[in-house]
């Protein structure tokens, strides 16, 4: 996994590379507004996969573990580690993936699958409702100003936001 986003992260950087550096061929606001589309598109990727890689070289830190485990420890109830998953999240760029360990309370086996367990990581880093800390700071002030959870989410995806929220 962290081979694709550091291959991705290379791609858009070349492409980013490749506009600079030719003529730029602007007859008309047409061509600007395409261009500079083309643009925020491709650094809007560039911003996503690099907050992938950064988170994911945050949770698979050695401290990191720690106090994650710690974390678990404190919750009421044992918990069981049922080994890592790949979690998808929504960053104001565009989706993430991450990989996780799950737990789920002891006794909760095959047959209790629609109680949810914990992401301890997830919580440690602000990663609630699917959604990265600034994401959902921003879709909460935007709520607020424009009057609904819908409208809000129309504002994001203009901004190049592809959110599932």
């Amino acid at each position: 996994m962290e081979e694709a986003v550091e291959d991705k992260i290379n791609d858009l950087l070349a492409r980013i590379e490749q506009i600079r550096s030719q003529p730029c061929d602007v007859s008309g606001f047409q061509d600007l507004e395409a261009l500079e589309q083309e643009v925020s598109a491709l650094t809007g990727q560039l911003g996503t996969s690099i907050l992938a890689q950064k988170v994911q070289e945050i949770v698979t830190g050695e401290s990191f573990r720690k106090q994650e485990d710690h974390l678990i420890q404190s919750l009421p109830g044992r918990y069981l580690s049922e080994g890592y998953r790949v979690v998808r999240v929504q960053a104001c760029g565009g989706e993430i993936r991450i990989r996780r360990r799950y737990f789920r309370r002891k006794g909760q086996g095959v047959s209790y699958r629609k109680r949810k367990g914990v992401y301890p990581g997830l919580r440690l880093l602000g990663i609630g409702h699917g959604c990265t800390p600034y994401l959902g700071s921003q879709a909460g002030a935007l709520v607020a100003a424009v009057g609904s959870r819908e409208e809000a989410r129309e504002a994001l995806a203009r901004w190049g936001g592809q959110t599932g929220y």
